[in-house]
């Protein structure tokens, strides 16, 4: 998926967006800081493609997958599966300028909210 988009700058909490012809209603993780980029929009779905994808500075989509649950806080001392710690590191190995993650409906996580943040760590 290759695309220019404008990605604008956060304000208040929920904002619609326009990717190409579809909106999307976008709601800022707890710990999101203001971001204006301009670049091309890659997705992962999966850790492998997470792996191989090309992210330095662009808007990074998450989904599926990577995006069914939480990852822990990485400095979560008491409980830290090897997968959150690898999609945590790669995610700032690859350095994108923004990420934006497609959650859905589980109400196990995060009290029941829909969509859910995917990321809530303020060291990350």
């Amino acid at each position: 998926m290759s695309f220019q988009h404008l990605f604008k700058r956060w304000i208040g909490n929920m904002r619609e967006r326009t990717f190409g012809q579809e909106e999307f209603h976008v709601i800022p993780s707890p710990y999101s800081t203001d971001c204006s980029l301009e670049d091309e929009l890659v997705a992962a779905g999966t850790l492998n493609e997470l792996e191989q994808v090309l992210a330095k500075g662009k808007l990074l989509l998450l989904h599926d997958e990577l995006t069914r649950e939480q990852p822990l806080p990485k400095n979560f001392v008491f409980y830290n599966p090897d997968e959150h710690q690898q999609i945590i590191a790669l995610l700032e190995e690859k350095e994108p300028g923004a990420i934006l993650a497609a959650t859905s409906r589980n109400a196990a996580l995060a009290g029941g909210v829909y969509p859910f943040p995917l990321i809530e760590d303020g060291d990350f």
